[in-house]
């Protein structure tokens, strides 16, 4: 493994097209958890890298696929690990991610907007694998334990006590 990491889309017909692309040493810079934004000209990501700490140092980061340009670069807390990255749905812009601060061991839900100079935010909604938005924005479903939340608030519905994986609406 040479630490070279691509972001591509691909067409229904097979092209393909590099976005952009990052080359390090190995296993310390790498693409993780990429998701489209709703109008489709957007991909956010996270871009770990452990060059500058010694540590995972994980930024968000938010291309322009039409040109492979970043238009924008959230920078994590140190230590922080996303563990997904859901783009909410037309009407709003909002990421949401399970993130684990400091191998703590207990991951939260946080949000953002995907622009520069954005933090992220939480309400401490425990969230430890995946997180995706409902259609209409209103709420969130979790894994492990399966359960709803209402964006934004810390109103939990447990669904199931056993977590499935990822998960989808």
């Amino acid at each position: 493994y040479t630490g070279f990491s691509e972001l591509c889309t691909v067409t229904q017909s097979g092209s393909v097209s590099v976005v952009t692309s990052i080359y390090g040493q190995p296993n310390v810079k790498k693409f993780w958890f990429p998701c489209w934004s709703p109008d489709d000209s957007k991909i956010a990501l996270a871009h770990y890298d452990t060059v500058l700490t010694g540590h995972d140092q994980v930024t968000m980061e938010v291309y322009n696929v039409s040109d492979g340009s970043l238009a924008a670069s959230i920078d994590l807390a140190n230590h922080a690990t996303p563990t997904w990255l859901s783009w909410s749905h037309s009407g709003t812009n909002d990421l949401a991610f399970p993130m684990n601060i400091n191998g703590s061991g207990t991951s939260y839900l946080y949000y953002c907007a995907p622009s520069s100079g954005s933090t992220p935010s939480t309400n401490n909604v425990p969230a430890s694998a995946s997180a995706v938005w409902s259609p209409d924005n209103s709420k969130l479903l979790l894994d492990n334990p399966l359960k709803t939340v209402v964006a934004f608030g810390t109103s939990e519905t447990t669904i199931s006590s056993t977590g499935f994986g990822a998960v989808d609406w």
